[in-house]
């Protein structure tokens, strides 16, 4: 009656529960860090859209000469004059488009960390379901486990009256069930906490998941080292030494200054207007562009190393994530098909003594291991999907 009731309440749970997959779609929409991700991306294409733009030209106003003895006559002499004049500054060939590539890095990057951010929120939530039917699949354990030991219990008690030596396995049972109390609370506390996380991961709360994880195949490594480039942070690090590479253009172009071009029509009351024009160029005589170009190089250097850093460290978790799914899927082979086999006829062996009610002690620390290897048994295919999903980050996949 007990497992009924408890296998309905688990039916009813999962009948308003959400996948995995509608979590990552919620999340994605709603997590304020996309958000304002997707806000910085936007920035950048505006940025970009403006890079070819030439600077505002100026326009000036100048009333020159005003006489203090009579500010309103403006014949006095020829040097009162009102001129209207514009300047703009023409930078030098190459500049503008150089500014538009340097905008297009940017953009590449800003939209390389949105879809790193995509992908890592993914893994998160992955991980954090997985866990959760980890802790769901310990509290079934724990709860059959539970009944076992209460019947146990029941039947030393009901023997005790026969043999003064079963007090013992009654108070082990009892004690046994405390330790199932504390466990269970444990689990129970586990999974709060595991709910509040995904909860803040989707910007909403969640109170059920529907998650149901049985041994997947293990893909070989290689299928994973050579979508190793396809990683976010890694194409966002080659999208910055991109940018290092058009600033260090950049810089060996300033040495040419740009030029401003003035013109202006000048107005005078009794005498001939006239029209002037003006060029404006700076003179670089005091080496700062040389120093810049030098920083600017320095910059290139500096993102190649961190592009060479980053895919060195990738490989190196790559490998670490692979030996983990790899040990999971391995130690889930050994219980499934010889440990628990093996327990499994242990029980068939000792299961006359333990209906005529002796072995009953022997009975319990069976039923002890074989509680021991189904936790291991579900923790493996827990920690076979985490290390799973921790791979897809790893070779650029967002869900």
């Amino acid at each position: 009656m007990i497992r009924v009731a408890f296998a309905l309440s688990v039916i009813a749970a999962l009948s308003y529960a959400e996948s995995v997959e509608v979590l990552i779609q919620q999340a994605l929409h709603n997590n304020p860090t996309l958000i304002s991700a997707q806000s910085r991306v936007d920035q950048s294409r505006y940025q970009k859209e403006i890079s070819k733009n030439f600077d505002n030209p100026s326009l000036q106003l100048q009333v020159n000469d005003i006489q203090t003895r009579d500010i309103t006559n403006r014949s006095l002499e020829p040097m009162q004059f009102t001129t209207l004049s514009l300047q703009q500054k023409l930078p030098f060939a190459g500049k503008r488009d150089l500014r538009y590539e340097d905008a297009q890095a940017q953009e590449a990057y800003a939209g390389l960390f949105l879809s790193q951010s995509r992908a890592l929120l993914s893994s998160e939530i992955k991980k954090e379901a997985y866990r959760l039917w980890q802790i769901g699949e310990e509290e079934r354990i724990y709860h059959d486990f539970e009944i076992i030991v209460r019947q146990n219990s029941e039947l030393y008690t009901a023997l005790s009256s026969a043999a003064a030596g079963r007090h013992m396995g009654i108070m082990s049972s009892q004690m046994d069930l405390s330790q199932i109390k504390i466990i269970q609370a444990d689990l129970a506390q586990e999974k709060e906490r595991s709910y509040a996380n995904l909860s803040q991961l989707c910007a909403k709360r969640i109170e059920k998941v529907d998650v149901d994880l049985s041994m997947g195949q293990i893909e070989p490594i290689e299928s994973y080292e050579k979508s190793l480039e396809n990683n976010f942070g890694y194409r966002a690090k080659d999208a910055q030494l991109k940018s290092a590479g058009v600033q260090l253009r950049q810089s060996q172009l300033d040495v040419y200054p740009d030029v401003t071009v003035q013109a202006g029509y000048s107005r005078r009351e009794a005498f001939n207007d006239f029209w002037n024009v003006g060029l404006n160029i700076p003179l670089p005589v005091y080496g700062t562009e040389s120093v810049k170009e030098q920083i600017s190089r320095e910059k290139v250097l500096e993102r190649s190393r961190d592009k060479e850093a980053t895919y060195l460290q990738l490989e190196s978790t790559l490998r670490q994530k692979y030996a983990e799914m790899r040990k999971a899927s391995e130690v889930w082979e050994v219980i499934h098909d010889e440990s628990l086999p093996q327990l499994n006829h242990m029980f068939e062996l000792s299961e006359a003594s333990i209906r005529n009610g002796e072995d009953l002690f022997r009975f319990t620390e069976l039923l002890k291991q074989k509680l021991q290897l189904e936790l291991q048994l579900s923790r493996s295919v827990a920690a076979f999907y985490r290390a799973q999903a921790e791979l897809d980050l790893l070779v650029g996949k967002e869900s």
